[in-house]
């Protein structure tokens, strides 16, 4: 009997310590989110100035941006802080890290613009994914640049970096220097180099639920081609394009 007792009060104990832990942990974060809520004046595509707020919840793992009544949840944001800055003083850059293997690194680059009192995500890629296996290693990275234009078009330039290293298939190193033009639709307010039109059955996958769901896409839609890389726009969303029409969405929307 006393031994029951004694595993009792020691299991109570642990557990009372892990709660505590755990508590401690979740205060910390929700500090922690409340401290890196940040606000940006953006110059708004109609010409008005319009204030856009970045807010970390960093216990769920999400992102969340708004503006007036519209909110974007990126729901792949892993709880680092977002670096964030202004872009030709009408477009906000956020990079985040999202979650990725050992070893290995993962970060997405989202755009937003205001127009006529609208939130919207100009642009959403994956801008880093690097490994490190010792013996093999390699990166992928984009850069982004605004074009200056006479005309006052919007032109985003993407410098794409790529290289690969084994040293047990040197053959297959490769180092890959490349860059491309992404035009502004200002009928959507995204950037893309081409549209397509797509009249197929897509498996779309969405992090904030974790599930896949059947959805007859048709139209003709602006497209993001970044090497290998393709992202959609469709209906006021970007996806990625994976393998036997899958498409990712990183991203909700509420409000508009």
């Amino acid at each position: 009997m006393y031994n029951r007792i004694l595993t009792a009060i020691i299991f109570l104990t642990a557990f009372s310590s892990k709660a505590f832990a755990q508590d401690f942990l979740t205060d910390a974060e929700k500090k922690a989110s409340k401290r890196d809520t940040k606000t940006f004046s953006l110059n708004s595509l109609d010409g008005k100035k319009q204030k856009v707020h970045i807010m970390p919840d960093y216990p769920n793992h999400v992102l969340r941006i708004s503006c007036l009544k519209a909110t974007i949840s990126i729901n792949e944001f892993w709880g680092v802080p977002a670096e964030m800055h202004l872009m030709n003083k009408k477009f906000l850059k956020i990079v985040y890290e999202v979650r990725s293997g050992s070893n290995e690194d993962s970060q997405n680059t989202v755009l937003l613009c205001v127009n006529k009192g609208k939130l919207f995500e100009s642009l959403s890629i994956n801008s880093l994914s690097s490994y490190d296996m010792g013996d093999q290693h390699g990166s992928y990275s984009i850069r982004l640049s605004f074009k200056n234009d006479y005309k006052n078009k919007v032109t985003l330039i993407a410098y794409i970096y790529d290289d690969a290293y084994s040293k047990f298939k040197p053959k297959t190193n490769y180092n890959y220097n490349n860059q491309t033009k992404l035009n502004f639709d200002y009928d959507n307010n995204v950037f893309y180099n081409v549209k397509k039109d797509i009249y197929d059955n897509y498996m779309v996958y969405n992090f904030k639920d974790d599930k896949e769901h059947s959805r007859s896409i048709k139209g003709n839609y602006p497209v993001i081609i970044l090497e290998d890389d393709k992202y959609f726009f469709i209906e006021n969303e970007w996806y990625e394009a994976g393998n036997d029409k899958h498409l990712i969405q990183y991203s909700s929307h509420t409000g508009k």
